[in-house]
């Protein structure tokens, strides 16, 4: 929409492509879309790319994943269930699951100058599914372990014990990446 803010506001919003299509949500300068529940029924990828801020409330898909491409920061307020075998990917420049992540047989892969979350012990379940930790660029330090937060991409003790049990793997860097790993308290 040509830089101009987006704010969708409902109390159920339900993306239905009987097709099976991809529910495609573009922005320019920031997106909100505050609702109790978003559901993706029959849609092959809920996808947002945008240039701002992304906030999502509860998001519960049935068919697809997740990919949120922006250079903004990324919020999600609500739980977070995607349907079996289907993966998430966010690209931003921040990542803040202030809730439940559930998914299952599918691969997580989050990419961040900062990734928090914040819905307390175990609310990020991935029962034989991979969890990607990548930051921003691949130069960037990564931080993992302790409780404090440094401006490079930071796991703190807060957001590894939201990490559940059942994950087949936990990958954290890229094959690319040049930055430095420290790991505190191992």
């Amino acid at each position: 929409s040509n830089g101009a803010s987006t704010n969708i506001q409902a109390n159920v919003l339900t993306f239905n492509d009987q097709s099976g299509g991809s529910a495609i949500i573009g922005s320019g300068s920031s997106l909100e879309i505050v609702a109790n529940t978003i559901n993706a029924t029959n849609v092959g990828q809920f996808d947002i790319v945008t240039t701002g801020d992304v906030s999502l409330g509860a998001i519960t898909t049935v068919n697809g994943g997740i990919n949120v491409q922006t250079n903004g920061n990324v919020s999600f307020t609500g739980t977070v269930s995607v349907a079996d075998g289907q993966d998430v990917d966010v690209d931003s420049l921040s990542i803040d699951f202030q809730n439940s992540l559930n998914v299952s047989n599918a691969t997580i892969t989050l990419q961040a100058g900062e990734i928090d979350f914040t819905g307390g012990a175990s609310s990020i379940t991935g029962p034989n599914s991979s969890l990607v930790f990548q930051a921003q660029n691949s130069g960037d330090n990564i931080n993992v372990g302790g409780n404090t937060t440094t401006g490079d991409l930071d796991l703190t003790d807060t957001d590894l014990a939201a990490i559940g049990d059942g994950f087949a793997s936990i990958t954290i860097g890229q094959s690319s990446g040049s930055g430095n790993l420290t790991i505190t308290g191992a």
